[in-house]
């Protein structure tokens, strides 16, 4: 296998950086507890990056934090993986979403957001966010 030159290793860190702003925190997430926490402590610039694999949500994650735009807050799933988050074990109930976002300056891409005891997904006042490349799967009302 070919190693890098030196000027490939500088574009990937250029592309990367445009990915991944400086000076914020990268979030690498394996487990339920780790998602809860990051997104509890992400600020502007900072991204969630969320490995493969299910996690068991049992309630609903609030997006309550504020990107700006030159520095959104990224909830991703980790390169080339669609991590499933499993809400089934909500009760079937009104007001029993798996995320709620009502920040601003959010982009969520590559996450697979199934069996909620109501919507999904549910935006809620927050402006300015992107949700790209997701799928709703199995929820008791609306995916998104």
């Amino acid at each position: 296998m070919k190693t890098p030159s030196p000027k490939q290793n500088l574009l990937i860190v250029i592309l990367l950086a445009g990915l991944f702003p400086l000076y914020a925190n990268n979030y690498k997430v394996s487990s339920t507890a780790d998602l809860v926490t990051a997104v509890g402590n992400a600020t502007a610039g900072d991204s969630i990056i969320v490995a493969s694999g299910t996690y068991s949500c049992p309630s609903i994650i609030k997006l309550e934090k504020c990107g700006s735009a030159e520095k959104m807050i990224h909830l991703i799933g980790s390169i080339g993986n669609r991590p499933v988050l499993d809400f089934s074990s909500m009760a079937v109930e009104s007001g029993n979403q798996g995320f709620k976002l009502s920040g601003n300056y959010w982009y969520i891409k590559g996450i697979i957001i199934k069996g909620a005891g109501d919507n999904g997904f549910l935006i809620q006042g927050g402006n300015s966010n992107v949700v790209d490349f997701c799928d709703f799967l199995e929820n008791r009302d609306t995916g998104c």
